[in-house]
Parts: structure tokens; C-alpha cells; sequence
């Protein structure tokens, strides 16, 4: 057997793909969050009489803020981080000073008759602010390799 003539065809392919698809929500609102449609019923704000004492007390206060002021203006990392945790909030921070404290306090009365933790709590507020951060990734591969092979071949003989 005597080959007179032949031929090979050969193909390939390959194919490949990555995707990555990353989505990513802020979503930041004071007051009551946008998009929620809870009925809460309307709660009349009671009227309020301050008397001089108290206007007298809150003068005192005011001067107090403005030495506890003065005092963080030394720090501006710490003036920087009681801004934004006021503009978060839209509350003012009050800074706790330990000078404040005093231990002569008045001894918290005992026996069946004392008050529960719970009767001078005050009443549960809602938040004034939120923050919503939803982060979504999908990540996928795709490969493929194809080959195809084919010949043909003449003898002498036929």
C-alpha cells in the first residue's frame, strides 16, 4: 500500500470571560426614613412655662459649653469628630466632664417600696437619622475549548 496523497484539517477554538458586577447603595436621610408609609398617630406637643430658675440655669449651662468649647478648639481632631457626629445626628454633643462628678451623691432608697430602674427611664425616642449601605457583588467565569480534526488519505491502489 503505497500513499499517494493526504491531507489533516485541525481546528481549535478557545474561549474565555470573566465578569465582576459590583453595585453599591448609600442611602442617608434625617427625620423619618423616605419610602416608608407607617401610620403613626400625631401626638400633641404639651405647652411648656419655663421659669427664671431654669432660665438662669440654662444661662449657666450655655457658659459652661461655651469653656467645654473653647476647650476642644485645642483638639481639632476631636472638634472634627463632635461636628460630624452633630451633623449626623442634628443634635448637639455634650461633652462629659469627670470634674462634674460628685461623690457625695444622694444614696438611691432600698426596700419594696424603691422606684425600678424602668419608672425613670425616659420614654423610648426615635432616631432622628439613618444610614442604609447595601453592597452587591457577583463574580463569574466562562471557558470553552473546542477541536475538530479531520483527514483524508489516497492510496495507489485507490
Amino acid at each position: 500500500m503505497r500513499i499517494e496523497s493526504s491531507a489533516i484539517e485541525m481546528q481549535s477554538s478557545h474561549q474565555r470571560s470573566q465578569r465582576l458586577e459590583v453595585s453599591e447603595r448609600l442611602e442617608f436621610w434625617r427625620g423619618e426614613r423616605p419610602g416608608r408609609t407607617e401610620a403613626r398617630p400625631e401626638t400633641p406637643h404639651p405647652r411648656v412655662s419655663i421659669s427664671a430658675a431654669a432660665r438662669q440655669s440654662q444661662a449657666a449651662d450655655a457658659c459652661d459649653e461655651v469653656a467645654a468649647e473653647q476647650e476642644t478648639k485645642a483638639d481639632p481632631k476631636l472638634a472634627m469628630l463632635i461636628r460630624l457626629v452633630e451633623m449626623l445626628t442634628g443634635k448637639p454633643v455634650r461633652l462629659f466632664d469627670a470634674r462634674d462628678l460628685h461623690h457625695d451623691a444622694a444614696p438611691t432608697p432600698d426596700g419594696p417600696h424603691a422606684e425600678t430602674p424602668s419608672a425613670n427611664r425616659p420614654p423610648e425616642q426615635r432616631a432622628v437619622f439613618g444610614l442604609a449601605y447595601d453592597v452587591s457583588r457577583e463574580y463569574s467565569e466562562r471557558e470553552t475549548t473546542r477541536f475538530a480534526a479531520s483527514g483524508t488519505e489516497r492510496t495507489a491502489d485507490g
